[in-house]
This record gives structure tokens, sequence and C-alpha cells, in this order.
């Protein structure tokens, strides 16, 4: 059914005759009660008592007045929510990763959710903890992956389910090379790197 028809047969009825609705609808009046008929005769059933200066609605016609304001309000309803989805839907997130675990962690979870917003975009910056939390405090970015620990004090936080690995490269034959793992108490007992003088001797 055309929608142009419900929008013409409720004009008809707030109007009360032919001739003012179809002046309103900007439409002949032969044109507007050719489309009643037909539509009359595509439903099988009267919609109007046609009087000499006033139509009104048969008991059947009030039935169909009643469903086409639901139909019309459904589809205006319908319009707004899809504008509305759009908007919320539509925007570009600029985030902030220092390069490392979190990098694979982060493309995992922007695909997915690409694939639910599809017209959401995304704006990457790598850069070390300074960098990012720079770029949080200009609102260059909305937010920060980061390695601990740095100072997050100022900042909303969320850990992440991510275990970064280091690795130590050594002299072949340093003692420590022959271990297969390597923690924080290995360096204590380590003597100190030699410096470099400055200057000329």
């Amino acid at each position: 059914m055309d929608t142009q028809f419900l929008i013409n047969f409720l004009t008809i009825v707030n109007e009360g005759t032919l001739s003012k609705a179809a002046e309103k609808l900007y439409l002949s009046q032969p044109t507007l009660s050719r489309q009643l008929l037909d539509m009359e005769a595509t439903l099988g059933i009267k919609l109007f008592n046609r009087g000499q200066r006033q139509m009104s609605l048969t008991e059947a016609g009030l039935i169909f007045e009643k469903k086409a304001k639901e139909i019309l309000a459904l589809i205006e309803q319908t319009k707004d929510e899809i504008k509305l989805d759009s908007t919320q839907l539509i925007d570009t997130i600029r985030i902030g990763s220092v390069e490392s675990k979190a990098s694979m962690f982060l493309a995992d979870k922007m695909n997915q959710f690409y694939q639910d917003h599809p017209h959401v975009r995304f704006e990457l910056f790598t850069a070390n903890g300074d960098g990012i939390r720079e770029k949080l405090d200009k609102n260059d970015i909305d937010c920060g992956l980061l390695l601990q620990p740095i100072e997050v004090a100022k900042y909303a936080t969320i850990n992440l389910p991510i275990k970064e690995k280091w690795g130590v490269i050594l002299p072949i034959h340093h003692p420590l090379a022959q271990k297969g793992f390597i923690d924080g108490n290995d360096f204590s007992h380590q003597p100190p790197a030699p410096r470099l003088a400055s200057g000329w001797r």
C-alpha cells in the first residue's frame, strides 16, 4: 500500500471534503476522488459516507483511520531511530600505543569493534609512554596503551590482560648467557657496566 495514499486519506478525514483536501494536497479534486475510489475497490470496503457538504467515516473507515495513523507513526519512528543510531556510531577514535604486544591486542579489538560499527574510524599514534601521556594531556588522543611501571595517577586506568616478554642481549661467554631464564635478581649481583671516560689524557 502506498503511504502517500494514507496521507491523502487522513487529509480528507481532517478537512472533511474532497475539495478542501485536494487543495491542501495540491491535487485536482477528480484525481483525489479517483484515488479514493480505487483504494476502496482494492480494499473491498467503503471508507466514507458521502454527504452533500461533508464526508464522514464509515465503521470500516474508522478502523482504517486508526491503522493509517499507526503505520505512519511507525515509519516516522523508524526514521528517527535510524538517524539517532547513525549519529552515535559515526565517529573517529584516536588511540596512542607503545610498540609492544599491546599493539596486537589493540588490532584484534579494533577489528571486532569494526564488525559491529563499520562507520567508526580509528587514528593510531605510536610513541613511548611520555609521548602518549603528552598527547593525552593535550587532548590529541582519546586513550592510550602504556607499559607498567609508569605514573598514571591522574588518569582513569584499566589493566589489560597482557603480559609483555623482554629479552636481554649478552656476550656469548657471559655467565648469564648460559641460563634459560633471567629475572631481576640475576642483575642485582652483577657489577655495574664500565663507563667511558670523557676527554683526553
